[in-house]
């Protein structure tokens, strides 16, 4: 394993160095401080961006033990004694210093691969087609950032033999670093599109920039007839590219390396045939998607540059899969919770999945069921079991348990480890699924982490609560980037309060608190009480706005620590009375006016009797005053909303002597009144990428059914409740898992709204049933009993169905029903 000491380290990126033991060796690089890394042997690298800054966490890392520290000079080492530092002007250009002095200590192939789409997919499936000639180290999932290519270099060692990374950018400028970290030998231009292409002003420049990475490449791989389109004739490419660099290309329409000839499309499968080297070849490829066989032609391509065999190409391109690289959290038996990554089981995909369970199990026990390492060498073997291990005993599991046959040789060479872990052996999953009754998972977290051969989808199967055929996935990575968007555009010293009303606005509240508690966010706020009680057994400890307040509730507010919004004069002095007579002091209460909007909120003559009740007891403190705005786009009636609201506020100031925080603005207003940010502004709708105004913001929702029954009807046949459709013409109907009573509206049926099967449109017909829903897939061919219909989501937009039932799109969401299951998807 090659790794460097800290002064090595040191004088790699020029640092001014503090030094307590310059020889401990640095075996990993975190930025994290929530991950699990060995203390020892590991440097956390203290970066600083608009959202957060590392710093903050050192103090708290130094507590548990970590003693190994990149932070910026102006950092104050002094308070922490024990401690190596390495001091540099720029943090984020220090780790690239060592990402890039690492990469040059090795001579093997490496792929670099940049494009707007398909760049994890044909990493990914390239990781897999290569294996077993190559060991092979490649980005984690789609690390391909400034910060994430540079935890990807770092990932080298002297086992592997070839290395497959991505590199994505959405600026100019940015393709430079990343090229000087992978140095590619061989490049990939995947697919060029529409994605990411706000920093650029035209998508040729987009391609210019990205065609960077290829600097010093000896071969670059792509589609021609794209690459052709985009600049307007062949060769223009050579503008922008070494001369020496090799050009490997595929084409539908002209000459090129691999020239494909016919695409055969058959029930679940594709056949592609192609001229390489004057010879034809096939292969046949599981899905028919066209973005699913563009990118295993490029696979395809890389192959056989890289020689390997006809057979081996095609036995192995018949196995390939449209991977989820997403991370899925389900609701388990027992309200026990299971962290679904079963598709591959690589360490460095597992040592992620391990920290995903660390940050996600909040106080529930954690039992990790793991497979065999992929692997084609026991050296490796050897490797991979001693980091998970080291990890592993980090995490301290309730119980470990190992399908193969791996792990078991491993710990047998190493006996001093059977009794730091509750450890169970299976040879089969089969074997495991037999015994599964002697496992009694309660309250628990469990990961399932394992190959694809293993068939752990089996394990999920059974440890899964089934509520429903129907399941909504929400992408907690999409909530996040719409998060950040906003706060991208907030006033440097504005914080974000997230709203999560009505059940997190259909999606589950937990599972977005707990992601929110992880952002570090500032305040969450719920609606009702039994929401945030929900919430605080849950684990969520970060503060909580309830904005219903009741009598009934005010022990229950105490109790669960919770802070309640006042709006009516009544309801204040009632609180007020119950803290005096229970010896409250400074119980945290925020306040909110009525400003125009005419709905709820204390007035202006309210103020007085407010603040003199504030200013002459301690029972409460006055954490924020704020307001509601009518209608966002009414500049003129928000301008006079703002006046109102700071009369409010300047009144409140002159009457009690200490400072309170101000926020007025929601989702709408954000973007559109930067002047009225305040100190907060709260984020609901937003979250989940409902936004009239261009913020880029993306949907997060994906609601799916499955299709329970295929019927053949005849010209003359009614079709469901109240006969009202009767059918002209001999039709195909399919029966779907999904009605009303799920939130999927009446209003829906007889073709007023359609669903999405086998890569078409379906329309809706008959009336929508309170279970189920018919769709009619006479011309939709192949067709099948328990095939996946998209209700909304690619596809099917959300404000699509929001317009035709004449209503607003987070209505659509809030009735989405509780029995419908929620998939929360990871990375």
């Amino acid at each position: 394993m090659m790794r460097y000491s800290i002064e090595k380290i040191g004088n790699i990126i020029d640092s001014q160095n503090h030094f307590k033991n310059p020889t401990i060796n640095i075996e990993d690089i975190f930025i994290d401080s929530r991950n699990i890394v060995p203390i020892n042997q590991s440097l956390f690298v203290s970066l600083h961006s608009e959202r957060r800054d590392g710093h903050q966490f050192i103090e708290d890392l130094y507590n548990l033990g970590y003693r190994n520290f990149l932070v910026n000079l102006t950092f104050n080492h002094t308070p922490f004694l024990e401690a190596n530092f390495l001091k540099v002007s720029n943090v984020l250009e220090a780790l690239q210093k060592i990402a890039v002095y690492h990469r040059n200590q090795f001579q093997f192939p490496i792929i670099g691969i940049t494009g707007s789409n398909g760049k994890t997919i044909i990493k990914e499936w390239l990781y897999q087609l290569l294996s077993p000639n190559f060991n092979i180290v490649r980005s984690p999932r789609s690390y391909n950032s400034q910060i994430g290519v540079s935890l990807s270099v770092w990932k080298i060692q002297d086992i592997h033999n070839l290395g497959i990374f991505e590199a994505g950018i959405s600026k100019y400028h940015e393709m430079v670093n990343l090229e000087k970290m992978i140095a590619p030998n061989i490049g990939i231009l995947s697919h060029i599109g529409d994605a990411h292409s706000e920093g650029f002003t035209s998508i040729q420049d987009k391609l210019i920039e990205k065609l960077k990475l290829f600097k010093n490449a000896h071969k670059i791989i792509y589609n021609l007839d794209e690459i052709t389109e985009i600049l307007g004739q062949e060769n223009q490419i050579q503008n922008y590219l070494s001369n020496n660099i090799q050009h490997i290309t595929w084409s539908r329409k002209i000459k090129a390396t691999l020239e494909i000839v016919e695409e055969k499309i058959n029930s679940n499968t594709c056949t592609i045939s192609a001229i390489y080297k004057d010879k034809k070849h096939k292969i046949e490829i599981p899905g028919t998607e066209q973005s699913l066989i563009d990118n295993a032609i490029y696979c395809w391509l890389v192959l056989l540059e890289m020689n390997i065999s006809e057979l081996d190409i095609s036995n192995r391109m018949l196995m390939i899969e449209n991977l989820d690289m997403r991370l899925q959290i389900k609701p388990g038996l027992n309200n026990s919770v299971l962290l679904d990554d079963s598709y591959s089981n690589d360490l460095d995909s597992l040592l992620i999945a391990l920290n995903e369970t660390y940050k996600k199990a909040n106080q529930k026990k954690i039992n990790l069921i793991i497979s065999d390492i992929s692997s084609n060498s026991n050296d490796i073997n050897e490797i991979n079991y001693f980091n998970l291990f080291k990890h592993i005993q980090l995490i301290k599991p309730n119980k470990l348990i190992f399908i193969g046959h791996q792990a078991k040789e491993y710990l047998s060479q190493h006996q001093q480890l059977i009794n730091d872990f509750n450890l169970n052996f299976f040879t089969s999953t089969d074997e495991f699924l037999n015994q599964l009754h002697n496992f009694n998972f309660n309250n628990e977290f469990i990961l399932i982490k394992g190959s694809r051969k293993y068939e752990f989808e089996k394990i999920i199967y059974q440890l899964e609560d089934k509520m429903h055929n129907a399941i909504m996935e929400i992408d907690l990575e999409i909530i996040i980037k719409n998060l950040h968007t906003f706060q991208a555009i907030v006033q440097p010293n504005t914080k974000i309060i997230c709203v999560l009303k009505a059940f997190g606005y259909g999606s589950g509240s937990i599972e977005l608190a707990k992601l929110l508690q992880q952002e570090q966010t500032t305040y969450i706020a719920v609606a009702y009480i039994d929401e945030a009680i929900e919430l605080r057994k849950a684990g969520i400890h970060i503060p909580i706005i309830l904005m219903n307040l009741e009598v009934l509730n005010f022990w229950q507010i105490v109790h669960y620590k919770l802070e309640p919004e006042i709006y009516s004069i009544e309801m204040f002095f009632q609180f007020f009375n119950f803290a005096k007579k229970n010896g409250l002091q400074d119980f945290p209460i925020h306040l909110k006016f009525n400003t125009g909007m005419n709905r709820v909120g204390l007035e202006f003559v309210d103020i007085d009797d407010l603040c003199q009740a504030l200013a002459r007891n301690n029972y409460f403190r006055l954490i924020s005053v704020f307001s509601h705005l009518a209608e966002a786009s009414n500049q003129d009636f928000s301008n006079k909303q703002f006046l109102n609201f700071q009369r409010i506020c300047d009144s409140i100031k002159t009457k009690i002597n200490y400072p309170f925080f101000k926020h007025i603005l929601s989702s709408m207003g954000i973007p559109k009144y930067p002047q009225a940010h305040f100190d907060f502004v709260r984020l609901g709708i937003g979250l989940y990428g409902i936004q009239k105004d261009k913020l880029n913001l993306e949907n997060p929702f994906y609601l799916y059914s499955k299709i329970t029954q295929i019927k053949q009807l005849e010209k003359g046949d009614n079709i469901g409740y109240g006969c009202t459709t009767i059918l002209d013409k001999p039709t195909r109907i399919a029966t779907v898992l999904i009605g009303y009573a799920d939130g999927y509206k009446r209003c829906f049926g007889n073709g007023t709204a359609s669903m999405f099967v086998r890569n078409q449109l379906a329309p809706t017909i008959g009336n929508i049933n309170m279970d189920l829903t018919m769709i009619d897939i006479t011309n939709i061919p192949n067709v099948q009993i328990g095939d996946e219909v998209e209700v909304f989501g690619s596809h099917i937009k959300l404000a699509q169905l929001a317009q035709l039932a004449n209503t607003i799109e987070y209505e659509i969401l809030t009735g989405i029903g509780k029995r419908i299951k929620r998939v929360y998807l990871h990375g």
